[in-house]
């Protein structure tokens, strides 16, 4: 049984093709889809997402009324998973980095893919996190799962826990902006001022990370450049 604070109410389907597809059926606001098993799960930028037996997989629905830009909902997602594990696992070292990915330990341990929708203005957000076992064979950024680190969780405990987080962090944005937010997102990332590799459609640039904006676009000075650029989409790699 899981219970979920209010406005939260929770379909639980056991086999999906994609959590965020099923997501989609529901027009109204605090619906989230959860499912044992997802047979297409789908990442960030075409990528593909491994969901294994026993990870997290869930997606729900935000309506864009006063988000500003709707873009910063993946940060809201990102800093309640940090918020989570603050919470139930103190001890254990986290980072961010951008835009919306969470370390720990220096290596992946969650996707979050978020979608865009007219008619109603909403976002679909689908997140993945590995609780029991992390992917095999090679994957683009090294990652790691909680059972890995020597933490045994489970859905029931860990969900109810993201939503509080995942409610007050949404509730700041709608009433006073990113800015609180970023700064929380800030003090808990690395390579600020220092060099790092992202990869775009077409190319890949490597420069130095000076921060973000207040739309969450990436703040980058290419090599070779004396001018700083914003980067609104593409992936980071630490060198």
């Amino acid at each position: 049984m899981i219970t979920l604070p209010s406005p939260w109410t929770l379909h639980f389907l056991p086999v999906v093709a994609s959590t965020s597809d099923e997501a989609k059926k529901h027009l109204t606001e605090g619906d989230i889809i959860l499912a044992d098993e997802q047979t297409n799960g789908r990442g960030r930028l075409g990528n593909t997402w491994q969901s294994l037996k026993g990870n997290l997989f869930c997606s729900w629905v935000i309506l864009h009324k006063d988000i500003g830009n709707p873009a910063l909902l993946s940060f809201i997602s990102a800093l309640s998973l940090g918020d989570t594990f603050s919470d139930l696992f103190p001890k254990l070292y986290y980072t961010y980095k951008w835009p919306n990915d969470v370390l720990v330990n220096g290596k992946k341990i969650s996707g979050i893919l978020l979608e865009q929708e007219d008619n109603p203005a909403r976002s679909i957000i689908g997140m993945g996190v590995n609780l029991s076992v992390s992917p095999n064979g090679q994957t683009r950024y090294p990652a790691t799962s909680l059972h890995d680190e020597g933490i045994e969780t489970s859905t029931p405990e860990f969900l109810p826990v993201y939503f509080t987080h995942f409610s007050a962090n949404l509730a700041e944005l709608r009433q006073n902006g990113f800015g609180l937010l970023k700064n929380r997102w800030l003090a808990k990332v690395e390579k600020i001022g220092t060099d790092i590799e992202v990869r775009l459609a077409n190319r890949t640039l490597i420069g130095v990370f000076k921060g973000l904006d207040d739309n969450g676009y990436l703040l980058f000075l290419p090599e070779g450049s004396k001018d700083t650029q914003t980067i609104s989409a593409g992936e980071v790699f630490y060198r």
